[in-house]
């Protein structure tokens, strides 16, 4: 035991003896008065007798109950103050040893003690890494617009189309006994293509997130639309009762039908929509054509196509 206990136990008997002193004050004061009152000289000294052990008696149990507190006082206040001595001391250490710690490291010219980030300085910010900006539109642009094999008209869709023309020569009068006719099949091809050569660096958009690079590219438009005359299919004349011989046309007038031709066959693409086949073809063709590029610029990244407009 320390030697805080002791004086506490000191303390509670000094103040019990203080208090049993008092109470045997009062007790003793009527035992004067009963020796004054008049009574037998065997009878006298028994009250005197009896205060003295009360009073001896009070003492002791007085000492006794001090004792105890001081005892409890002592057991319950001492543990805390141990216990925030040793707490103090350990916050003092651990206080030490990172002020050491930040010191020696550099941190103690103005940044916390707790941070463990790296600063700028020491990290890679080289924009061939692209782990911090990714990547740029450009890193894909340049190189794809830096290719004149790649910027041209490319043709992603071709069509073969027919058309049936009338060719009629009437004879005398306007009368069918004297008319002829003959039908021409006219056969041509369409040809779509995309102009690349419109691509600009405002063309590429990229994901970093998605790992994704998109180009818009045109929509495809027909370039061509080619007949030839040795595909021209020519019917049997149909004559009339009275009438003999071919039909004849002039120069002018051949070429007049094959034009009237050529626009109801375009006019029939159109109906047939078949420009929207053909931008279907134009993104194939186009992705097949610069997914390399993006491959060899950014390995695993993918390539969308998508129409201006």
């Amino acid at each position: 035991m320390s030697d805080e206990a002791p004086n506490l136990e000191l303390a509670g008997t000094a103040r019990a003896v203080d208090d049993a002193a008092e109470a045997a004050a009062e007790t003793a004061a009527p035992a004067v008065d009963v020796a004054a009152a008049p009574a037998s000289p065997a009878e006298a000294p028994a009250p005197a007798v009896d205060a003295t052990e009360r009073l001896l008696r009070d003492v002791e149990k007085a000492a006794r109950k001090g004792a105890a507190a001081g005892r409890r006082r002592g057991r319950f206040r001492f543990p805390w103050v141990k216990l925030l001595l040793v707490l103090l001391a350990v916050a003092a250490l651990l206080g030490v040893f990172f002020g050491v710690k930040a010191w020696v490291s550099g941190d103690h010219l103005g940044e916390g003690v707790f941070d463990t980030e790296p600063s700028v300085e020491d990290m890679d910010l080289t924009v061939t890494d692209h782990g911090i900006f990714g990547y740029k539109a450009a890193d894909f642009s340049d190189v794809i617009l830096g290719d004149t094999t790649l910027l041209r008209r490319l043709e992603v869709y071709s069509i073969r189309v027919s058309d049936v023309c009338t060719l009629e020569q009437t004879g005398l009068a306007n009368l069918s006994i004297f008319s002829k006719v003959q039908y021409l099949t006219f056969h041509g091809t369409a040809i779509y293509a995309v102009d690349l050569r419109q691509l600009n660096e405002y063309c590429f958009v990229v994901d970093n997130d998605a790992h994704k690079v998109t180009v818009y590219i045109p929509h495809s438009s027909m370039t061509t639309l080619t007949i030839p005359a040795s595909e021209i299919e020519f019917s049997d004349i149909e004559r009339g009762w009275l009438a003999f011989g071919d039909i004849k046309i002039t120069p002018e007038q051949q070429a007049a039908i094959e034009a009237e031709a050529q626009r109801k066959m375009e006019q029939k693409l159109l109906d047939d929509q078949v420009s929207q086949d053909a931008d279907r073809f134009a993104k194939l063709t186009v992705w097949e054509l610069f997914q390399p590029v993006v491959s060899s610029v950014a390995p695993g990244w993918t390539l969308e196509v998508e129409f201006l407009g």
